[in-house]
């Protein structure tokens, strides 16, 4: 199996994003939609607070001018987009006719480390060794504590979306910009799987697990048995997953009960 890696950094930014992100996303909740059905779509970093307080109000005008423009209409027929931007960053809203006032939103995890690990795989990398029979993973070292199984999933998968829908009905939606699920179906087939490591580091690998999340969609398979660590296998069909615990790093390596060593430890000779 080959194997390349790449350490995926956080930054100021990312620590206080999600709260700024969160607290618009608040605001974009409170709106009066009427009959409408409004997807949020946020890109790029979010360097400071948003006016929202101003964008709200903009937002409730445009959606009252949609409603005077627009008759009747069938359930989800696209009939507006606007962007709104804060330095590099954006908020994209589109709006249907909908039913009730469900609001759709996408990739609001925190930090918008998602974005970071997904241009921590790319392309270029999958395309590296071109079609071959021997599997290929890409390992990333996420120096970020809070990470998940869920930030993975959304990177390769596509950002997790929610929609809430009348008699408080929640549903999860995927968007199509995984790397390895995209607009046109699977893609960057020849990677056959990520293995991930949270907080990698030499005194810090006593508890850490040591990830190797399958793609479902590789022409070549990682099997079970060529990895003694931790797995997850997506079942394409079912859409579940399968976790197959195994072996942390440290009980790999053989590392003492205590560690890191106290520095008064005595090494024992033998």
């Amino acid at each position: 199996m080959r194997v390349e890696a790449r350490a995926i950094t956080t930054t100021w930014t990312d620590v206080f994003e999600g709260p700024r992100i969160a607290e618009l996303l608040d605001r974009m909740d409170q709106l009066e939609m009427g009959p409408f059905f409004l997807c949020i779509d946020l890109e790029g970093p979010l360097d400071g607070n948003v006016p929202h307080g101003r964008w709200a109000k903009q937002v409730e005008a445009w959606i009252q001018q949609l409603s005077k423009a627009q008759d009747e209409e069938s359930v989800g027929v696209p009939i507006g987009e606007r962007t709104w931007t804060h330095g590099g960053f954006q908020m994209r809203l589109r709006v249907k006719h909908g039913q009730g006032r469900p609001l759709v939103h996408y990739g609001c995890r925190m930090g918008r480390f998602v974005e970071r690990i997904r241009k921590g795989l790319g392309s270029k990398k999958a395309r590296r060794y071109g079609e071959s029979e021997v599997p290929f993973a890409i390992a990333l070292g996420l120096f970020e504590g809070s990470l998940d199984d869920g930030d993975v999933f959304d990177a390769v998968f596509g950002d997790m979306g929610t929609v809430f829908g009348e008699d408080d009905r929640i549903e999860d939606i995927r968007r199509a910009n995984g790397f390895w699920h995209g607009p046109g179906g699977p893609q960057n087939t020849s990677v056959s799987g990520v293995i991930y490591l949270r907080k990698p580091g030499v005194f810090s690998l006593k508890g850490t697990q040591m990830t190797l999340l399958k793609n479902p969609w590789a022409k070549s398979d990682i099997k079970a048995s060529a990895w003694p660590f931790r797995m997850i296998v997506p079942d394409e069909e079912t859409g579940k997953l399968e976790i197959l615990e195994g072996r942390n790093p440290s009980e790999f390596l053989g590392l003492p009960e205590v560690w890191p060593l106290p520095e008064n430890h005595e090494l024992d000779p033998d």
